[in-house]
This record gives C-alpha cells, sequence and structure tokens, in this order.
C-alpha cells in the first residue's frame, strides 16, 4: 500500500489527525510508521482502532506493544485491552485464554474484576453463537456447560469483589 499525502487547508493538517484516522483514510502506511513510533503512540492508536470498531487491527498493535516494550505500562493496558478486543471481533476462546493469563500475571490488578466480567460475559456469548444453539429450536437441547462457567465467572466477580460497578450487569 503506497502512503499518500494531502494537504488540508487552515490550522489542521494531517499529521495532526490521530494515526488510526490517517490510516483508516488511506494517508498512512501503519508498517512504515510503526518502526519508528513509541509504546505510548502505538497504544493510543491500537486504542483508537478498538473505539472505532476495528478490534483486529487494535489487537495487532497491541501484540506489538507487548512485543516491543514488554516491561511497560501500555504493556500490561495492551493485555488487558486485548481480552475486550478478543470478545469484540467474537474470538471467544482466545478472549478467555487472555483473561485467564491477565488473571495469573496481575491477580492485584486495579481492573481485575473487569477481567473476571468479561470471562463471564464471554462463556455467556459462547453459549449464544455456538452451532447447535443456533439449530436447535428448543432450549431444552443446548449445552449448559458455557453458561454453568459464566455463572461462575460472575458467582466470583459478585464475592470477591462486591463494590465493583460490574456487579450490577
Amino acid at each position: 500500500m503506497e502512503v499518500r499525502e494531502i494537504r488540508l487547508e487552515g490550522r489542521l493538517g494531517s499529521d495532526s489527525l490521530p494515526v488510526w484516522v490517517r490510516h483508516r483514510a488511506g494517508l498512512l502506511n501503519l508498517s512504515g510508521w510503526l518502526d519508528r513510533a513509541d509504546a505510548e503512540t502505538i497504544y493510543n492508536t491500537a486504542r483508537g482502532f478498538l473505539d472505532g470498531g476495528d478490534p483486529v487491527r487494535a489487537l495487532e498493535l497491541y501484540n506489538e506493544i507487548q512485543a516491543r516494550f514488554p516491561f511497560t505500562e501500555f504493556a500490561t493496558q495492551a493485555e488487558l485491552e486485548s481480552i475486550t478486543a478478543h470478545y469484540r471481533s467474537g474470538t471467544y476462546e482466545a478472549a478467555l485464554a487472555d483473561a485467564d493469563r491477565f488473571i495469573k500475571q496481575h491477580p492485584r490488578h486495579p481492573n481485575i474484576d473487569y477481567v473476571y466480567y468479561l470471562r463471564g460475559i464471554t462463556n455467556y456469548n459462547r453459549t449464544e453463537n455456538t452451532i447447535d444453539s443456533i439449530l436447535s429450536s428448543s432450549g431444552t437441547k443446548r449445552d449448559p456447560t458455557n453458561l454453568r462457567q459464566a455463572f461462575t465467572d460472575f458467582n466470583l466477580l459478585v464475592q470477591n469483589y462486591p463494590d465493583s460497578i460490574f456487579n450490577k450487569d
């Protein structure tokens, strides 16, 4: 992909736009930019992709942060947001694997309650999207395994983090 340069009139130049906006508009090739970017810039770009509805592109950048800047606060945040990105992209098994890894590596993280919440939501949605549940006209034939795991996840959340904002859900 060739980088196209445009000139915007007035005070707003193409360089003042966020990286993820410039990339989406075809103004920036991420591969060349990525080599020169620092952890904060890559993180902000990944977050822009996640918030902008492109979790797959966000995951690529979160992985880059974790590989190039492993002992930074941005790497930890990238690990956390990768769970959300996998969930939003529908890769539920990867979301659960990332959540389990995060819980083991960061058991005292201030947002660990969010990870348990995501585990519960992910397990619940795994039940909703299985082939058997889609083809089955009766709920009695559905496998309750994922629902049981979701219940366990939500139960851990409520018992271990009673003041969590996620308990309301």
